[in-house]
């Protein structure tokens, strides 16, 4: 395809959203879907990176930096926005109105960490004992996560929904308390970008996540709505405060979602992609 491309002058970009290697779910398959994705980003005319870490680590794998061209993750801020109506959702799994929720979305990749976070979450218990973790998702870990619930007697409070239709992740998000983001900080995992997070920020939650560098230097914190910390267990008493404070989990709500409509709007990101299209094609009949 490429080969064809080149021939007919036809410009071929590659947009980069994962370190893809590390989204495998198979260790022993990553280096040599590490030596794919580099034979990807050397063949095509530009890659498009999300975050300024992606860029660089495809500049990292051999692009030249002259090919490589950043364009934020694009938000939908009419989709993912405050005040979805999330009553059938919190209805489904038996979720009453006044309960905390705290709320994961996403893949169960062995470095989730919410093995790490469900081991702690009786200190969260302790403190506030109706809280409730909603895990709205599947994948690997999902075995080991039932089994550690099951051992802590945590059934009660742990709820594993498996994955659910994209369309009703606003009304999973707008029905938490908080928001949490519970990945395991490592070179490895370090430059991923969970979006999420974004969505998260957008329906104006507060958030607390673990420090990966991939969006915090997106989202640099508090004054875009997220509290950082280094580890899933760090993260404890942080989620403890914020569930037991609403005017802070209001205020980073609202910071939040203002900085997330600034940075991420498809109107904004659909404008600078079409700049970027018309010009590799102009490079192309040069």
């Amino acid at each position: 395809t490429v080969s064809l491309a080149r021939q007919l002058k036809i410009p071929v970009l590659f947009r980069s959203i994962d370190v893809l290697h590390m989204m495998v779910p198979y260790p022993f398959l990553r280096p040599v879907t590490k030596l794919m994705e580099k034979r990807v980003y050397s063949s095509v005319d530009l890659v498009i990176p999300n975050t300024p870490q992606y860029l660089k680590y495809i500049a990292s794998m051999g692009v030249p930096e002259t090919r490589i061209k950043l364009l934020p993750f694009p938000m939908d801020t009419e989709m993912f926005r405050p005040g979805v109506d999330s009553s059938e959702v919190r209805q489904k799994w038996g979720l009453k109105e006044n309960e905390p929720v705290i709320v994961f979305v996403g893949t169960l990749f062995d470095f989730s960490g919410l093995d790490e976070f469900i081991t702690n979450l009786p200190k969260v218990l302790n403190e506030i004992p109706s809280a409730k973790l909603l895990i709205v998702g599947d994948g690997v870990q999902r075995p080991k996560l039932e089994r550690i619930v099951n051992e802590l007697g945590l059934e009660k409070h742990v709820i594993i929904t498996g994955f659910q239709p994209y369309q009703t992740m606003p009304e999973y998000i707008n029905l938490a308390t908080i928001c949490i983001n519970t990945f395991l900080v490592s070179e490895d995992t370090m430059d991923t970008f969970p979006s999420k997070i974004v969505q998260y920020v957008a329906c104006g939650k507060a958030t607390v996540a673990t420090a990966l560098r991939g969006i915090s230097v997106l989202l640099p914190g508090e004054s875009h709505g997220i509290v950082y910390c280094q580890s899933p267990a760090e993260m404890v008493p942080e989620v403890i405060a914020l569930l037991k404070s609403p005017e802070r989990r209001q205020r980073l709500g609202e910071v939040g979602v203002s900085a997330v409509r600034d940075m991420f709007s498809n109107d904004k990101i659909a404008q600078e992609l079409e700049t970027i299209l018309q010009k590799a094609i102009k490079e192309k009949h040069k």
